[in-house]
């Protein structure tokens, strides 16, 4: 089916609607292989955002949920469970290099226990340990570039310490 606004669907269909097995390609070059009901994306499949990144796993009336991955184009990559489109529970977090795994607990796709990262909107970053939802541990504050900010221990969401690491990157 070829919609009026330029996306495509290949697959089942009962009454007009993607319902079974299908491909849908948007306008934006987002791509969808999978399982549908009634229109929606409904069971497993994979999407392929057109930036590059790409989820895998389930989905319930076009939302995330249940257990997924999510990879970003740059190669860091969440695995864990979904509520209602975000990362929520028990999940992994994959870095860049492949090797190193941060643990934690998720709420609402935020890092609320364990180990993990957040993304600001100004794209500076933390990686490190957080407990109820604040930066405490060990942890490493980035610049949008990836220059390390500051290294070292944070205490209720603020370093610890006047005498941050600027300018390295993480090696």
């Amino acid at each position: 089916m070829k919609y009026s606004d330029g996306n495509i669907y290949r697959g089942s269909l009962l009454l007009r609607k993607a319902n079974g097995y299908g491909e849908f390609v948007s306008r934006k070059k987002d791509r969808y292989f999978g399982e549908w009901s009634w229109g929606k994306k409904h069971g497993y499949g994979i999407y392929y955002y057109g930036n590059g990144d790409v989820y895998e796993g389930q989905f319930s009336s076009n939302v995330k949920v249940g257990f997924g991955s999510f990879s970003w184009k740059g190669g860091l990559k969440y695995v864990g469970r979904w509520e209602d489109g975000e990362p929520s529970g028990p999940g992994k977090l994959l870095l860049e290099d492949g090797t190193t795994s941060l643990d934690g607990e998720y709420r609402k796709g935020i890092i609320y226990n364990g180990k993990g990262m957040y993304v600001y909107d100004d794209g500076t970053r933390y990686v490190g340990e957080w407990k109820e939802g604040r930066r405490n541990g060990f942890g490493i504050q980035l610049d949008s570039a990836g220059r390390i900010l500051y290294s070292g221990q944070w205490v209720n969401d603020h370093p610890l310490g006047s005498a941050p690491s600027k300018g390295r990157t993480p090696s």
